[in-house]
């Protein structure tokens, strides 16, 4: 199987702990969490990059709902936070 989506996640990820860069490595662990959770949940492996695309679009979409809330309770402070994160996504 060629390079697929899975191993240029855990890719961005070695580069993003060399790099210091925590929030990057955040997110990334976070969909790479989520896609193992969906596993669990299918009791089998994501194989298609198609499947795996669907998990991160979900997460963007929670990402926008959260930032659309934090801003109606006037929480800049998570709204940039949220924006890093999808930004990243």
């Amino acid at each position: 199987m060629e390079v697929g989506l899975r191993q240029k996640l855990l890719d961005d990820l070695k580069q993003a702990m060399r790099g210091g860069d925590k929030v990057r490595r955040s997110v990334i662990r976070l969909v790479i969490a989520a896609i193992r959770n969906a596993e669990v949940a299918r009791q089998a492996a994501l194989d298609d990059d198609t499947d795996i695309l669907g998990i991160i679009a979900k997460e963007v979409r929670q990402r926008q709902e959260s930032i659309e809330a934090f801003k109606q309770g006037n929480r800049q402070d998570l709204v940039a936070q949220e924006e890093a994160e999808l930004a990243i996504l």
